[in-house]
């Protein structure tokens, strides 16, 4: 999510009646498709991506063994893996990988005793990532095009799922959370940074396709989140390392199969 960046948006309104017309989900999907393969192949992420990722938790010595196109793009919203331990991993999925800055710190933890399965769907963002590998030597990162709503994985495949922002900009976030269910090894980890509201979100918002390209658009409440995990099988589930992410919160999210 970009901090204040929804003043620059153009506000749609698109219920009619109170109602969201037919073709909503695509609509917002096209939307959050494009900003964010535009944002990769002009190079257009918002200045002080670095910073800001520091700011939310990344520690500086992690983030000086990656380059600085890389850390510059950080679109999260906070350092997921803080006391994570990967020695017991073998396949690990990043959901909505975006250039990669999470699956290239991935895969240094798993030191090639692991695989880094790296998934987006907008292809500008698996084209850069590729390149990073190739320019890194990295021999344990595979990009996946992909959606989050039909993941092309096949089922219990991953010991370690992880996405960092990336649930709020689905619509379909009962499926999404199926689909990595299905994907999860049976004892297997997931580990989500999200946003989550404080208060209602102004109508003007929650009303527009085009604030979830600032991920405003689908963040949800924590009950919700806990209560979409629960509902398709997650148990365990934490939340914790609330942080103010103004206008919502950045939170901890973490749940097994």
């Amino acid at each position: 999510m970009e901090s204040g960046s929804y003043a620059s948006l153009v506000v749609m309104p698109v219920y009619i009646s109170g109602k969201r017309p037919e073709k909503w989900e695509k609509q917002v999907k096209d939307f959050v498709q494009k900003r964010y393969g535009d944002l990769s192949s002009s190079n257009g992420f918002p200045p002080g991506g670095t910073i800001r990722s520091i700011r939310d938790g990344y520690p500086e010595k992690l983030l000086s063994k990656l380059s600085k196109d890389i850390t510059d793009s950080y679109c999260g919203c906070g350092f997921p893996f803080e006391s994570i331990e990967f020695s017991n991993f073998q396949t690990v999925v990043d959901l909505g990988c975006g250039v990669g800055l999470d699956s290239l710190l991935v895969s240094d933890f798993l030191e090639n005793k692991g695989r880094v399965i790296s998934l987006d769907f907008a292809f500008p963002m698996v084209n850069k990532l590729q390149k990073s590998i190739d320019k890194n030597g990295k021999k344990n990162i595979f990009p996946v095009l992909g959606d989050m709503e039909k993941i092309p994985l096949k089922d219990e495949f991953a010991d370690f799922l992880f996405a960092n922002a990336s649930f709020n900009l689905i619509v379909k976030k009962k499926i999404a959370f199926s689909e990595a269910y299905r994907i999860l090894k049976p004892k297997g980890k997931l580990i989500l940074r999200e946003l989550a509201l404080k208060n209602s979100l102004p109508d003007e918002i929650e009303q527009d396709p085009s604030a979830w390209n600032s991920s405003l658009g689908g963040v949800i409440s924590k009950s919700d989140w806990l209560e979409l995990l629960t509902n398709v099988g997650f148990t365990d589930i934490q939340i914790s390392d609330e942080k103010d992410f103004s206008p919502v919160i950045s939170l901890k999210i973490q749940a097994y199969k």
